[in-house]
């Protein structure tokens, strides 16, 4: 049976007020729910709609005038010869905030989110002091808070190697508080994080970095 056929009213039967209230709210949610694919042709384009009417573009590159190189947590006392960045020094304890972004005028909907760019994890970042046994897994993870709330996580890379991180997920209106943020492994017992010199061993260095977020509430 129909949705709005289902209290239809026949002779000798009981007519109460849900009779008339189901077959409102249907024929309510046939107009109010209609999207772009069911507007007439040419209806929406650019000469009638305000900007941000349907959706907003979030996007940058991270870091200074760098090409995106990211500047948080760097470590300064790094060998000459080392890349200046993050080390256990500065960056040793849970997540390191990279980035943080408001995204203004959310107009509630679907947002979707990717943040992407190159990491680089010391290819020593492995090994021991003692090198005759098998190195530690070291990863460099990544993760995405929309509002304090985790939007989306990653393991992360290993190596030398760009990485992606991506999600989707539905919020209400208005401005959404992004934190991009890493986490390096912790150092093993017999890890070496200082050179003979002194200087702080670089651990993981990221550049090209970007960020895109899609706010669609049409």
């Amino acid at each position: 049976m129909k949705h709005w056929t289902q209290r239809e009213v026949r002779a000798g039967g009981t007519v109460s007020p849900d009779a008339v209230n189901d077959e409102m709210r249907a024929h309510q949610s046939s107009i109010t729910t209609l999207d772009r694919s069911q507007l007439p042709a040419d209806w929406v384009d650019q000469n009638n709609l305000k900007d941000y009417a349907m959706h907003r573009v979030y996007a940058d590159k991270i870091g200074g005038l760098t090409g995106g190189e990211i500047t948080a947590n760097v470590d300064t006392n790094t060998p000459t010869n080392g890349w200046r960045c993050i080390t256990y020094q500065t960056g040793l304890s849970g997540f390191v905030l990279v980035k943080a972004v408001t995204l203004s005028g959310f107009k509630g909907g679907s947002l979707y989110g990717e943040w992407s760019g190159n990491a680089l994890v010391l290819p020593a970042f492995c090994n021991t002091l003692n090198n005759t046994r098998p190195g530690s897994p070291k990863y460099l993870g990544f993760r995405i808070l929309v509002n304090g709330t985790v939007f989306a996580v990653r393991r992360g890379v290993g190596t030398h190697e760009h990485f992606r991180i991506f999600g989707n997920g539905r919020y209400p209106q208005g401005d959404l508080s992004i934190e991009l943020q890493l986490h390096i492994t912790d150092a093993d017992p017999n890890e070496p994080i200082k050179t003979n010199a002194g200087d702080n061993i670089p651990q993981v260095h990221l550049y090209s970095a970007r960020y895109l977020f899609i706010g669609r509430w049409r």
